[in-house]
C-alpha cells in the first residue's frame, strides 16, 4: 500500500535549493512547499537527527503552526516518536517552544535554547552560507564538500 503522505513529503525534497551531497544529512532530506516551511523543517531535522523520527514527525506535524498549536495529547504522541532518541519529553518541549518562537518570526540564533549545531545547520542549509566553520564533524564535511562542488561548477562555467 502506498503511503501518500510520505510520498508527498519526498516530492517536497526537490524544493530544497541546494545540491544533494553523498553524506545525506537529515537537513538535506526535508523539503517544504515554501521557503519558510523548508527552513523550519531544517531546524526540526537538526534537533531530531534521526531520519525515521523526522519523517514520522513530519507526516503528523508538517508545519510549525501544527506543532506550536498542538494540544497536550499530541505532545504525548510527539514524545513517543522521539522516545528511541532519549530525553523525549525534553526534546518535545524544545521542539514545541522552537515552533512557537518560529511562528512569532524568530529564527536561529534568536530562538531560545538552540544549540550551536542547530545554528550552524540553519546558516548552511537555509541561509546557504558555506563560510561557516562548524564544530560538528558531519557539518564540517558537508561544508568542505560544498566548497569542492562550487569549485568544480566554477571551473566548468556552471553558476548557481
Amino acid at each position: 500500500m502506498i503511503d501518500y503522505e510520505f510520498e508527498y513529503l519526498l516530492l517536497q525534497v526537490e524544493n530544497r535549493g541546494y545540491p544533494e551531497s553523498p553524506l545525506l544529512l537529515p537537513q538535506e532530506m526535508v523539503g517544504g512547499e515554501d521557503e519558510d516551511e523548508h527552513s523550519w523543517r531544517v531546524v526540526l531535522a537538526s534537533m531530531i537527527l534521526n531520519d525515521e523520527a523526522i519523517w514520522k514527525f513530519l507526516i503528523d506535524w508538517p508545519r510549525a503552526h501544527n506543532v506550536a498549536f498542538a494540544p497536550s495529547d499530541a505532545h504525548r504522541r510527539m514524545a513517543r516518536y522521539l522516545r528511541p532518541l532519549g530525553s523525549h519529553h525534553k526534546r518535545t518541549k524544545e521542539i514545541v517552544e522552537m515552533s512557537r518562537q518560529w511562528i512569532m518570526g524568530l529564527r536561529p540564533p534568536e530562538i531560545d535554547g538552540n544549540s550551536q549545531y542547530v545554528i550552524d545547520a540553519y546558516r548552511i542549509f537555509v541561509e546557504n552560507q558555506i563560510n561557516v566553520a562548524p564544530q560538528d564533524a558531519k557539518l564540517a564535511r558537508y561544508v568542505s564538500w560544498r566548497h569542492i562542488e562550487n569549485s568544480r561548477a566554477h571551473r566548468s562555467g556552471i553558476t548557481g
